[in-house]
C-alpha cells in the first residue's frame, strides 16, 4: 500500500502536531491547540473567555484576526518544503457573527502557493459551526537560514 501523498501518515501528523503545538508566547497567551494538519490544511482550537471579548462579550476583532493567521500560516507550513519559511504579507478578515462563549475552531487551507507567494484561506467558526470570520492571506514565501524545518 502506498502512502496518500495529499496525506500525512500518522506519525508525520503526530510530528507536525507537536512542532505546531510547541511553547510559544502566543500559543500559550491564546491557549491555542493544533488538533488536525495534512498538507495544505490545519486545525486549532481557541477556548474563548471573556479575556478575549469586546465590550459587547464578542470575540474581539483583533484575536479573530489572530486565530484565523495561526491556522492558515499552519496549513501553508504544511504545505511547503523543510527548510522554507513564510510571512503573511497581506491579511484581510471578514466579521461574520459574533464569536461568543465555548471553544472556537480556526481552520486554514492553502488555495495556491508558488515559489515566492502563497494565498491562504482561513475560517473561524463557534462550537456550533456557525461561521464567525472568514480570511484571506497573501504570504512571502522564502528558504530559511541554516535551512531549519518546521
Amino acid at each position: 500500500m502506498t502512502a496518500d501523498p495529499q496525506r500525512f501518515t500518522p506519525e508525520e501528523k503526530e510530528r507536525r502536531l507537536a512542532a505546531a503545538n510547541i511553547d510559544r508566547p502566543v500559543m500559550r497567551m491564546f491557549g491555542l491547540r493544533f488538533v488536525d494538519t495534512e498538507p495544505g490544511y490545519a486545525r486549532l482550537e481557541f477556548p474563548h473567555s471573556e479575556n478575549f471579548a469586546n465590550r459587547s462579550g464578542a470575540l474581539h476583532g483583533g484575536t479573530s484576526a489572530t486565530l484565523v493567521d495561526e491556522a492558515m500560516a499552519r496549513a501553508l507550513s504544511a504545505a511547503l518544503p523543510e527548510g522554507t519559511g513564510q510571512t503573511a504579507i497581506e491579511l484581510k478578515v471578514n466579521f461574520v457573527s459574533p464569536g461568543t462563549g465555548g471553544t472556537l475552531v480556526a481552520e486554514g487551507r492553502v488555495v495556491r502557493a508558488g515559489g515566492r507567494v502563497a494565498v491562504v484561506e482561513g475560517k473561524l467558526m463557534d462550537g456550533a459551526g456557525t461561521v464567525v470570520a472568514q480570511a484571506l492571506a497573501t504570504y512571502a514565501i522564502f528558504r530559511r537560514k541554516g535551512g531549519g524545518g518546521d
